[in-house]
């Protein structure tokens, strides 16, 4: 098969049908319950991708399905005994196959003892024990079998039939994507890459024309193929999808591709046991630092409340308060920003700040408020306006700010009584006779001048003061 013709000679392509496999003398040697199998976990994957670990991270027991249904697989279509017939586990059969499966088990074989646990782990034929099946599949993990120290790691991290460890099934997870595969046993017979195949009509009825072998792994074959619209597509063809001449000619092996997925979950299970890991921990940080948080902002209200005198003058402002409060968060190692808006009602400009206090991060893009006049914490989900505002990194930016602001109401202040002196005079301008106007035309144009440069220090300040934006946490 080193050239197109031959593998066109080769292959009698059309879809295969039932009979197909059952046909005698065939040379067909796909098993029906593998095939059905696999072309699930062919679905799986079409459907969700790689994204399908995450969606279903709640639970996790559907992912244990497609694990679970290659082990099952392995032990009812390949092990000795019960599995030389090629057959499923009936319900009549299933009690004098798990007999001798605890047989082979209590002998010491590790695929035994594997696919004895994964039985008690699904409760397949006996009633569902975890800690069994963890017992069984330690005896084979630590005989080094690759499946069983896969299903080992997934009952620490899902807390079944022992104690939820993540780093214990990390440890086992990366002792299952260890192993290598190795070749299929029939490689030699394996298509090369730049084979080309005109036609491959899959079990589903998928045609592909013109297709160039690229890669043969041991669960199928990755092709480019024509489009038929003058372009060139490319796809991994699983073995499972394939009928079984077109998986000979590839030298598929049942125990390779089995070898493989199990080596690829493990490497999938690493990636969502080191995720779940970190979000661990840092949910435990988190929270950690939140009672920091809360404790700090308590113990600061009990000696520094805000309070006014008489003439509504704050004692202790809330700029202020919030300077002290961020200090003592920062010094802890926490970030921290000062933060001025309104809690009360909806703002569009900093103009409209009416209070200040702070945000504290954490964990990574979490925050918390601190309500330094009142001595509490506020979450997003119970004030969002605590996390709408304008926010300072130090002290000093944010009394910059202040700063900014309180000249800016002078400036507003100036200005109207600058517009109030111009506009008595013109008043007065107008109300005159002759000598009266004569008096008083120079100051009025002093006037005119005066309020024009407190309209242009307020425009410059209004600027500078426009600069601090309002975001939204």
């Amino acid at each position: 098969m080193t050239s197109s013709s031959g593998a066109a000679n080769f292959f009698p392509f059309r879809e295969r049908t039932e009979t197909d496999w059952k046909k005698p003398g065939s040379n067909v040697k796909i098993i029906p319950e593998m095939r059905l199998i696999l072309s699930a976990i062919m679905e799986w994957k079409k459907d969700f991708g790689r994204g399908w670990m995450a969606r279903f991270s709640p639970s996790r027991g559907d992912r244990s399905l497609v694990i679970l249904s290659l082990a099952l697989w392995s032990s009812l279509s390949v092990s000795a005994g019960y599995a030389q017939t090629n057959a499923p586990l009936s319900e009549t059969a299933l009690p004098a196959a798990i007999q001798e499966l605890a047989r082979r088990a209590r002998n010491g074989q590790a695929k035994a003892q594997c696919d004895l646990g994964i039985l008690y782990s699904d409760g397949n034929g006996v009633s569902q024990d975890y800690p069994t099946s963890v017992a069984w599949f330690r005896k084979a993990a630590n005989q080094d079998d690759a499946k069983a120290q896969l299903r080992l790691g997934m009952s620490y991290l899902e807390g079944k039939g022992v104690d939820k460890d993540i780093n214990e099934a990390i440890k086992w997870f990366y002792k299952a994507a260890g192993h290598d595969p190795g070749p299929p046993n029939n490689l030699e017979q394996a298509v090369p890459r730049g084979t080309i195949i005109k036609e491959i009509i899959t079990l589903d009825g998928r045609t592909f024309k013109d297709a160039t072998v690229e890669r043969a792994d041991p669960d199928g074959i990755l092709i480019t193929y024509n489009t038929g619209k003058g372009g060139f597509g490319m796809a991994k063809l699983k073995f499972g999808s394939l009928p079984g001449d077109v998986q000979k000619a590839c030298g598929y092996d049942a125990q390779a591709e089995a070898a493989f997925l199990t080596q690829q979950l493990a490497m999938e299970e690493i990636t969502y046991a080191e995720a779940s890991k970190t979000l661990t921990e840092s949910t435990a940080k988190a929270s950690e630092i939140a009672a920091t948080l809360s404790d700090i902002v308590s113990d600061y209200h009990k000696t520094h409340t805000y309070l006014t005198n008489a003439t509504g003058t704050s004692i202790y402002v809330c700029g202020d308060m919030a300077c002290d409060v961020w200090n003592m968060v920062f010094s802890r190692g926490i970030n921290a920003k000062i933060v001025v808006g309104d809690v009360k009602e909806d703002i569009t400009s900093v103009a409209q700040a009416k209070h200040a206090w702070v945000l504290a991060e954490i964990s990574n893009g979490e925050w918390l408020a601190l309500e330094c006049t009142g001595g509490y914490v506020v979450r997003y989900d119970e004030n969002k306006r605590y996390f709408f505002g304008c926010r300072f990194s130090t002290p000093k930016e944010y009394r910059d700010f202040e700063q900014l602001k309180r000249q800016y109401n002078d400036a507003i202040v100036k200005g109207r009584a600058a517009e109030d002196s111009y506009n008595n005079l013109a008043a007065s301008y107008k109300n005159a006779d002759m000598n009266g106007r004569m008096s008083i035309k120079d100051t009025i144009q002093q006037q005119a001048g005066v309020l024009n440069d407190r309209i242009s220090d307020l425009k410059q300040l209004k600027a500078e003061l426009e600069g601090f934006r309002l975001t939204e946490n």
